[in-house]
């Protein structure tokens, strides 16, 4: 005999037992019936707090793996960006220091092209009185 039960909205279960005990009160099939359906009602409320206890924990499992993702993510971000940050302020330091010493170099070179031009200037001068 098969059986139909539908127990919450959407668990469907369809089963033939067939050591379901006689009862002489009921048809085989009556009883069969009977019996199977009180197990499954048993086995069904038992499968249905098992799934929503894995449900739960699965969702509970997946909450923490994004959370951990995100900390992780996060952590990362700020390690490069504070990395970046100091790479930064040391590139600026050292960049103004490399455009102060071109400065220091170039007056330096005017410096010595002036004196040249200025040896040059009188030695000129005196070459020429």
């Amino acid at each position: 005999m098969l059986v139909t039960l539908q127990i919450f909205e959407n668990i469907v279960i369809e089963a033939f037992d067939v050591r379901a005990p006689f009862d002489p009160g009921y048809t085989d099939a009556d009883n069969i019936a009977r019996t199977y359906v009180l197990i499954l009602v048993e086995e069904c409320e038992l499968l249905f707090i098992k799934r929503e206890a894995s449900e739960a924990a699965t969702a509970t499992a997946t909450v923490a793996a994004v959370a951990v993702v995100v900390a992780v993510v996060a952590i990362v971000v700020a390690m490069a960006s504070s990395n970046l940050i100091h790479r930064g302020i040391v590139s600026k330091r050292k960049l103004k220091r490399e455009i102060e010493a071109k400065k220091k170099k170039k007056k330096k070179k005017k410096k010595k092209k002036k004196k040249k031009k200025e040896k040059k200037k009188k030695e000129r001068k005196c070459a020429i009185e």
